[in-house]
């Protein structure tokens, strides 16, 4: 007999206790991401489970929920984890909720809040701009904020995304549209002026 939703959502759970806890304990940084991929597999399916399986949570599609899911991750470090007890582990924990804040701020780049496939063909992607923008600037800000207080990850992140974001305006906004050799003459220049800046970046 199977397992039923909520006591699939009770394990993983359980799970993530158990992992956060020797993470913690002895302490590993590869049990503790364990753990982190737990609690978001949770989070996402009692997000869904509350929601009876509809594609929205209080509105919000998935790669918004998992901004916030990161966002909640970041208030966290800045509270408990400042404590000497969750020293080995902070860094990863960076690293992995700016990950999930920043990958879901690219999907809504790309296809907003929705959920249907056949809405998001229609739409028109300068509907979409919105989100891009924000995107841009967040990736920006968090470049600046890297620069301003010696922070690598945040410099990396904010880099890298700011780039990504760009590229994928390109493939959006240009492709087709120019000359293909163009194109691929842009996403040179590009290249070459990240790694120009790499240093400087910190990355």
């Amino acid at each position: 007999m199977g397992l039923k939703e909520h006591q699939i959502f009770h394990l993983v759970l359980l799970a993530t206790i158990v992992y956060g806890f020797i993470g913690i304990r002895f302490p590993s940084n590869l049990v503790w991401m364990l753990s982190l991929m737990s609690l978001a597999t949770w989070f996402g399916y009692i997000t869904g489970y509350l929601s009876n399986w509809s594609q929205y949570f209080f509105g919000l599609n998935y790669p918004f929920r998992y901004v916030f899911f990161g966002l909640m991750l970041i208030a966290v470090r800045f509270t408990i984890f400042q404590k000497d007890a969750f020293k080995e582990i902070r860094k990863s924990t960076y690293v992995f909720e700016l990950l999930f804040v920043f990958l879901g701020l690219w999907t809504l780049s790309i296809n907003g809040n929705h959920t249907d496939m056949d809405l998001w063909m229609k739409t028109k992607q300068v509907y979409l701009l919105g989100w891009a923008i924000f995107f841009g600037v967040s990736a920006l800000i968090t470049l600046l904020i890297g620069i301003k207080y010696d922070d690598s990850i945040a410099r990396a992140f904010g880099i890298v995304f700011f780039f990504i974001n760009l590229y994928t305006r390109l493939v959006e906004y240009v492709w087709g549209k120019i000359p293909e050799a163009i194109f691929y003459l842009i996403l040179a220049l590009t290249f070459w002026l990240i790694g120009k800046n790499a240093e400087k970046f910190g990355i």
